[in-house]
């Protein structure tokens, strides 16, 4: 296994001070070896540790300086991991306008080298930056398509974060039941141990404490205990293709 792969593995399991250790010792013997590629993966490590931290001005540091090592080896494909820290070190920030920017650059430069799945996961995150825009209908286009991509291909690795998008809808469209069965979806899609993306897992409390105040908690319990029943991959391509409706006889 590579250490980009180790390095990811331990971070969605939480194991932060290992992802921590892995990247600094990478990173020594990257420099060491004159490799751009591994001392960007080394920095994006880091820069993911980061931003579990909810540090955004670190975050930026780091993909700024692994841009600049990108930009020095003049390799565009090197710079899909730094363009991606920045926007999210924007999205943490709280500076939506410029990661808006920022992950449109993102998804064209994926497009242009072909990683089509690393496009798809940028269109999830500028969906939720048109979320916070509230420009919900461009936000609805975006999600939609990111989960026309995952139930395609089987996406398995990115179907909670399919079905996040989708929780996220149902709340806007007022289908609180329906967004809290989807929120336990995202749960059960999470392999054992592993956790969302801190910026998502952002997004997941907040949902989650959203349709606790709207639905009542033993409402919400209910609701939520029958997403648990459902299989993730079905449960998101049974979903519609635009609106969720709401629930108009819901009492809390």
């Amino acid at each position: 296994m590579s250490f980009i792969e180790e390095m990811r593995a331990a971070f969605t399991r939480g194991e932060t001070d290992e992802v921590e250790r892995m990247s600094r010792a990478e990173l020594s013997r990257a420099r060491e070896n004159s490799d751009p590629a591994g001392e960007i993966n080394a920095l994006y490590g880091l820069a993911a540790v980061a931003m579990r931290a909810h540090d955004a001005t670190r975050t930026r540091q780091l993909g700024e300086e692994a841009l600049a090592v990108a930009l020095r080896a003049g390799d565009k494909s090197l710079e899909e991991a730094p363009r991606h820290m920045l926007a999210g070190a924007a999205r943490m920030a709280g500076d939506v306008a410029t990661a808006r920017v920022l992950y449109e650059e993102s998804i064209a430069l994926n497009e242009s080298l072909g990683n089509e799945d690393r496009a798809v996961r940028e269109r999830h995150n500028l969906g939720w930056m048109e979320l916070h825009s509230s420009d919900i209908d461009r936000a609805r286009d975006l999600f939609a398509a990111v989960r026309r991509y995952v139930a395609r291909n089987d996406y398995q690795a990115f179907i909670p974060y399919a079905v996040l998008d989708a929780a996220a809808i149902a709340v806007r469209d007022g289908a609180y039941p329906q967004a809290a069965r989807l929120l336990a979806v995202v749960t059960t899609a999470l392999a054992d141990n592993d956790q969302l993306d801190p910026d998502d897992a952002i997004e997941y409390e907040s949902l989650r404490d959203r349709l606790v105040t709207e639905l009542g908690r033993d409402a919400f319990d209910i609701a939520y205990t029958s997403g648990l029943e459902l299989v993730p991959l079905e449960a998101l391509s049974a979903l519609p293709a635009d609106r969720f409706e709401a629930d108009s006889s819901r009492t809390n």
